[in-house]
C-alpha cells in the first residue's frame, strides 16, 4: 500500500510535465495524466498532481520513521528548488523581454532542478549528439547493467536484493539505482560499447576514474558555490566535457543559476530574438560567439538567466511547440472573437442611432406640417 505525502505546490509554480521531461533530466517517466515515476536518491518515487494547490509523492521503500521522512522531504524539496517563486520570476523575465511571455505562458510552471552532480555529469556526456528519448534509454541501460538494484524491502540494505514493482499488464519490473562513480569505474570501454554507448564509452570510463582520484562524489559536490568560471575550468579539464556540457552540469546540479548552455536550440533563439548584434544564420558557433550568447542572456535576464534560458529552450523543443502553437491560436481566436463582438456592438449602436435619426426626421416633418396648418 502506497503512502502519499503532500507538498504545497500551486500548478503555476510546478508543472510536472513541463519540468520533468524538458531536457534537463532523464530519470522520469510518465505513467498517467499528471503522474510520473522515477528514481531519486535511493528511492523509487511516484509524483502526481493532486489539485491546483498540491502535488503528492510516494516512495518505495516508504519512510515510516519521521526523521527519515523529513530528511527525504528536505532533499526532495532541494531537488525541486522548492523555495523559488516561479510566477514572480516569470513576471520579472517578461518585463525584460515581452516576447518571453509568448513562450513561457503556454508552458507554465517550469522549474530548474537541483540534481545529483554525478548523475547529471553522466547524463550530459550521454546527451552529446543525442535526443531526449535516446539519452533516457542509454541511462536506463546503465542503471540495469552497472548499478545496484534499489531494495524495496525495508528490512534489506540498499543494493543487497533484487526488487520489483507490479505493472498494469500483470508483469513485474525491476527498479535500479543510478550507479555510483565508484561502480562505473569498474566497467570497461568494451562493455559500454556493447551497450551502444559508442564513442561516449571511453569518456565514461576515463571520467569516472579521474573523479574517483579527485575525491569522488564529494569532489563534485565541493564545486557548488564556486564561481562559474572556476567550475567550468574544473569540469572541462575532464575527458569528454566541453563548454556546453560543463554549463549544463553547472546549471542543473551545481547551483549556477546564470550558466547558459549554448547548443543549436539556444543559438536559434538568440538569432530569432536578436540578442547578439551581427549574429547570422550561418555564423560559426566558436568559443568567442558562445561566450557572446552567454553574456547576452545574462545581460537580458539577470542573476537567474540560466533558468529563463531553460524555459525558452523547452519552448523550442518539438514536443512543446504544439502547446505554444495551440495557445497562440487560442489567443488569436479569442482576440478575433472579442473584435467581432466589439464590431457587433458598434453595428447595433449605429443602427440605433440611424433609427433615432429617422424618428427625429419624422417628428420634425410632423411639426413642420402642424405649423403650416396653423398659419393657413
Amino acid at each position: 500500500m502506497k503512502i502519499w505525502k503532500k507538498l504545497k505546490f500551486p500548478a503555476q509554480e510546478f508543472n510536472l510535465e513541463n519540468t520533468l521531461v524538458n531536457g534537463q533530466c532523464f530519470n522520469w517517466r510518465k505513467i498517467g495524466d499528471h503522474h510520473y515515476e522515477g528514481v531519486f536518491s535511493k528511492y523509487y518515487v511516484q509524483v502526481k498532481r493532486d489539485n491546483d494547490a498540491y502535488v503528492q509523492y510516494s516512495t518505495i521503500p516508504p519512510n515510516e520513521n519521521p526523521e527519515k521522512e523529513q530528511l527525504f522531504e528536505d532533499q526532495f524539496k532541494s531537488y525541486l528548488n522548492y523555495d523559488a517563486n516561479i510566477p514572480e520570476l516569470y513576471e520579472h523575465w517578461a518585463q525584460k523581454d515581452k516576447r518571453f511571455s509568448q513562450i513561457a505562458e503556454p508552458i507554465h510552471g517550469v522549474r530548474c532542478l537541483r540534481q545529483d552532480p554525478w548523475e547529471c555529469t553522466v547524463s550530459f556526456i550521454c546527451s552529446q549528439c543525442n535526443n531526449i528519448k535516446r539519452i533516457t534509454q542509454l541511462l536506463e541501460t546503465l542503471r540495469k547493467t552497472v548499478s545496484q538494484i534499489v531494495a524495496l524491502n525495508q528490512q534489506s540494505q540498499f543494493g543487497s536484493e533484487i526488487c520489483e514493482i507490479d505493472q498494469d499488464d500483470g508483469t513485474r519490473r525491476k527498479i535500479y539505482q543510478f550507479p555510483t562513480v565508484e561502480q562505473l569505474q569498474t566497467a570497461t570501454e568494451k562493455q559500454l560499447r556493447e551497450l551502444m554507448f559508442g564513442y561516449r564509452a571511453k569518456y565514461l570510463v576515463a571520467i569516472s576514474k579521474q573523479i574517483v582520484d579527485k575525491g569522488g562524489q564529494n569532489w563534485l559536490e565541493s564545486l557548488r558555490g564556486q564561481p562559474n568560471e572556476k567550475i567550468r575550468e574544473e569540469l572541462t579539464s575532464l575527458p569528454g566535457i566541453g563548454s556546453k556540457v560543463a554549463d549544463c552540469i553547472a546549471l542543473f546540479s551545481l547551483d549556477c543559476a546564470n550558466s547558459i548552455p549554448v547548443d543549436t536550440h539556444v543559438f536559434q533563439i538568440a538569432l530569432k530574438l536578436g540578442y547578439v548584434k551581427g549574429l547570422k544564420k550561418d555564423s560559426s558557433l566558436n568559443n568567442k560567439l558562445y561566450l557572446q550568447i552567454v553574456q547576452a542572456f545574462r545581460d537580458k535576464f539577470g542573476d537567474k538567466a540560466g533558468w529563463a534560458h531553460q524555459i525558452m529552450f523547452a519552448g523550442d523543443l518539438k514536443s512543446f511547440q504544439e502547446k505554444i502553437s495551440n495557445s497562440n491560436s487560442a489567443n488569436t481566436s479569442a482576440q478575433n472573437s472579442k473584435k467581432r463582438k466589439i464590431d457587433e456592438i458598434k453595428d447595433q449602436e449605429e443602427e440605433k442611432e440611424e433609427e433615432e435619426i429617422k424618428v427625429q426626421d419624422v417628428d420634425t416633418k410632423r411639426e413642420t406640417r402642424s405649423k403650416r396648418r396653423k398659419l393657413n
